[in-house]
């Protein structure tokens, strides 16, 4: 029952609970009937034993109908319902005599002796009756009722967590400001209370971490604005040149950082448009901080002969590739990234010892590392922004290592 929803565990239950109840109530009653039953036999039985033990000792009673008054019985005299009883009676005992015929008759749910003696039949009404079982079924009512009363009560007390369900996704998914509202005194209102103060909490800090950064991305673009400007005053070309290279990669690096920010905290809206795949890795080649003589050493690209359309946010995917060819030529042992594209799947190879943990580990945002894992310590952040962009595209990153190399591949989805 793992994929049933709690309140359809809970109807089940109650339903097997109420099933249950209406047999075991069923079995004890008929068994309470069956128990009376026998014993108004046996009396009755007894009561004739005992008529006809007289007779065999020839001291039989003068007056029957006193004999059996001892025995808590008495005459019909309403004639019209003595035919009813003979007539549509149910006959549990029959005793045939040479003086005479006896029958033990539930009628009405009360109990007869009729005493046939040749065209003389006697109608006798026992004081005893079978239990009406009006307290049985009145038991059975009650407790059917607390049951169904149980049921609705607890079925009330669940359909908060419906609501639950919905705002934690709203959470999940980024907004902070969502509240649960539930003014019960039970375990859900506590979680409810309890809840609200985390999202406070976490939008606290939300709210915290995004004006630090700002504020250090906003500070740093004034002393990169003046570095600039007095790099543009360097007199000597070649320093000049090179120290205005170093400020446009700072400035592109802000930038970046901008976009990663967005993209952690699900602020980022896609500007998607068709590209030619080769153009999207230009962008990615132009944000790597290497020299062009050292792309051609570290990249190695075979993306064919033919254009590959993408609909992709052309900064975001740049920064995706970008971060991937990046860690493959940190941590690989050559240094080399190997880009290939073949039919819709781009694949990211380099030569590199097996990870040490499962790759999940190292999607996560700020993912431990031993020190022998030489691979694994730079991946952490910078495959959990990859995750993020990728998602956001609809795209998901995989990964195999076979023959002593890692790759991570993308199923592109062709524009």
């Amino acid at each position: 029952m793992k994929n049933y929803s709690l309140g359809t565990k809970v109807s089940i239950t109650f339903a097997f609970c109420l099933i249950f109840l209406l047999i075991l109530f069923l079995v004890f009653y008929r068994y309470e009937n069956e128990l009376n039953l026998q014993r108004l036999k046996e009396k009755h039985l007894q009561s004739i034993n005992y008529l006809m033990l007289l007779y065999e000792n020839k001291t039989p009673s003068e007056d029957i109908e006193s004999y059996f008054q001892s025995f808590d019985f008495k005459k019909v005299e309403n004639k019209s319902l003595s035919s009813l009883i003979l007539k549509h009676g149910n006959i549990i005992i029959k005793r045939d005599t040479d003086f005479g015929g006896f029958s033990a008759i539930i009628y009405d749910n009360k109990h007869y002796i009729s005493i046939v003696s040749g065209e003389s039949v006697v109608l006798l009404e026992s004081k005893d009756t079978l239990p009406s079982g009006n307290l049985f079924f009145i038991i059975l009512i009650l407790t059917f009722s607390l049951l169904v009363w149980l049921y609705i009560s607890t079925i009330k007390s669940i359909e908060p967590i419906k609501e639950f369900g919905k705002v934690v996704r709203k959470l999940a998914g980024g907004d902070t400001s969502v509240q649960f509202v539930y003014d019960g005194k039970d375990e859900i209102g506590e979680l409810s209370k309890e809840f609200n103060k985390a999202t406070k909490t976490i939008a606290n800090l939300h709210n915290s971490r995004t004006l630090f950064l700002r504020t250090i991305m906003h500070e740093l673009k004034t002393p990169i604005g003046k570095g600039r400007i007095i790099a543009e005053m360097v007199e000597e070309e070649i320093s000049r040149n090179r120290l205005i290279k170093v400020f446009k990669r700072l400035e592109v690096l802000i930038n970046e950082f901008t976009r990663m920010e967005q993209v952690i905290t699900k602020n980022y809206i896609l500007e998607r448009d068709t590209y030619n795949l080769k153009d999207v890795f230009n962008q990615s080649v132009s944000i790597l901080m290497f020299e062009p003589e050292q792309v051609e050493k570290r990249v190695h690209f075979d993306l064919g002969n033919r254009s590959f359309l993408v609909n992709v946010d052309l900064g975001l995917m740049a920064l995706a590739f970008k971060n991937l060819m990046d860690n493959a030529i940190k941590y690989g042992k050559d240094n080399i990234v190997k880009v290939v594209l073949k039919r819709n799947v781009l694949s990211f190879y380099n030569k590199g010892e097996p990870l040490e943990k499962p790759i999940d580990e190292y999607r996560q945002a700020f993912a431990s590392s031993t020190k022998r894992d030489k691979l694994g310590s730079g991946f952490g952040l910078g495959l959990y922004i990859v995750d993020n962009i990728l998602r956001l595209h609809e795209l998901k990153l995989e990964y195999e290592y076979k023959s002593g190399q890692h790759r991570f591949f993308i199923a592109l989805i062709k524009a």
